[in-house]
């Protein structure tokens, strides 16, 4: 399965429940963690970088192939008992790459294209040219974060609009978002649901998940971690994304993905993303 995701990377500096470290942040990162560790995966993201994330590229397939800026964006957060504080610095460099060359074959060869901003950068316009590009049954998944931020003068995360949403969901088959992305996400994934063919899944941390289209609403219970025995919580929900969108590419069927990708986001809080790195997860073992 050839996956390719359009997104961001970052260097990462987290303080989160019961760790403190540095590390290669972004959603294609999170979502890395789990797509290497799964049978037929190969995984390519698409993003700009600067020379400091060289120390931290490591196992990653990149494109470009070499650094683009001078530095990395770089966030800082801190998360404890299930709220974040973020800061964001270096956030020139988050221009879309250019589509030609290498990253149109790329784009033709995906059997799967995520997108995945961390900053608003990505216009309607830029994502009809990469599916322009794509092949017709390429399942196409958007993570909207990015569209969910904006940054004061002090370079704080601030809560932005989601105002391309009805310019954007359509082009999509799955968007797979929070509730805590936005102040009114059930209401307004009711009414983009009903413009479009487009299927949303909505992530509810101890409540599990939601599936909801034009005419089908699926609520996906998960058996809650306790709060004590959570070691990091950053990267979850793409850890959640990336296990439900492979299952769902195998089976095309919404509830054993919703199920799956609960039970993946569950068992990774009681690691750190280093953690994860070397550990075997039982929830992977279905798939074997």
């Amino acid at each position: 399965m050839r996956i390719l995701n359009i997104g961001h990377v970052l260097i990462d500096e987290n303080t989160s429940e019961k760790a403190s470290y540095t590390s290669a942040g972004g959603v294609p990162i999170f979502m890395n963690k789990i797509y290497k560790k799964l049978p037929d995966a190969d995984y390519t993201i698409v993003s700009q970088y600067g020379k400091d994330f060289e120390s931290y590229r490591n196992d990653l397939h990149l494109y470009p192939t070499n650094p683009t800026l001078e530095h990395t964006p770089r966030y800082v957060n801190v998360s404890s008992h299930g709220a974040r504080t973020q800061k964001a610095f270096y956030r020139d460099g988050v221009l879309p790459v250019d589509i030609g060359g290498a990253l149109e074959d790329l784009i033709k060869d995906a059997d799967m294209i995520i997108t995945s901003p961390l900053f608003p950068t990505f216009s309607p316009d830029y994502l009809k040219k990469v599916f322009g590009k794509a092949r017709p049954e390429c399942l196409k998944i958007l993570l909207p974060q990015g569209y969910y931020r904006n940054f004061d003068d002090n370079d704080n995360v601030i809560k932005r609009t989601f105002i391309e949403a009805n310019d954007v969901s359509h082009l999509f088959n799955f968007v797979i978002l929070s509730e805590e992305d936005g102040d009114h996400i059930d209401k307004d994934v009711r009414q983009w649901a009903t413009q479009s063919k487009t299927m949303f899944v909505i992530t509810r941390g101890k409540k599990g998940c939601s599936v909801v289209s034009s005419n089908i609403s699926i609520n996906i219970p998960v058996n809650p971690l306790e709060e004590s025995r959570i070691v990091d919580s950053v990267g979850s929900g793409d850890i959640f994304a990336a296990s439900f969108s492979y299952k769902y590419a195998l089976t095309h069927d919404l509830l054993q993905s919703g199920k799956f990708a609960n039970a993946v986001a569950r068992e990774c809080l009681l690691y750190t993303p280093d953690q994860l790195d070397n550990v075997e997860l039982e929830s992977l073992k279905t798939l074997k």
